[in-house]
């Protein structure tokens, strides 16, 4: 019983919430380690906490080929123009870039929290702790999802940055 109460007082402290300096190396993305349309996917994804897209293009056709408008609505509305390119696919990733190389996506980049993923990975319960909750009748995944949301929370604590915690949403 004390290790279900041990878990317990912490979701009840908010003693969860410092485990987020032990993940502290986890903070940041850097945009220009993947493709641009790859790393403005993961930038939407950790941003807004979501993986439904946070963006989308708007094309135009010229004589050369294709241009593409990118529009973050996630990151105040804003828009990035790509050059004309060959195919609709490289009009894409040249506004996509124009992202990348935006200084303020990057500010913003360098403090955005890991993802949800890499959080539950961290403290995710032990088996021992799962067993204890469960014979203490507490569903120990709902306990899991609150010690991830805790932990996830202590990030604000440290400076990083959502949409959410923007004011952005």
């Amino acid at each position: 019983m004390a290790i279900v109460d041990s878990i317990m007082a912490r979701l009840e402290n908010g003693g969860w919430r410092a485990e987020a300096w032990g993940l502290s190396t986890k903070i940041g993305l850097d945009l220009h380690k993947e493709p641009s349309k790859i790393a403005l996917r993961r930038f939407c994804e950790r941003y807004t906490q979501t993986d439904k897209i946070g963006h989308f293009y708007t094309m135009q056709r010229h004589p050369q080929g294709f241009s593409a408008v990118l529009t973050v609505p996630a990151f105040y509305n804003r828009t990035f123009h790509g050059g004309v390119r060959a195919t609709e696919y490289m009009a894409e990733a040249s506004a996509a870039d124009a992202f990348q190389r935006d200084a303020d996506a990057q500010k913003v980049a360098r403090k955005l929290p890991p993802s949800l993923t890499n959080i539950w990975k961290a403290v995710k319960l032990q088996k021992y702790q799962r067993i204890a909750l469960e014979r203490a009748g507490v569903p120990w995944k709902d306990i899991e999802k609150q010690i991830v949301h805790e932990v996830f929370m202590g990030f604000q604590d440290l400076g990083c940055r959502t949409a959410l915690w923007d004011g952005n949403c």
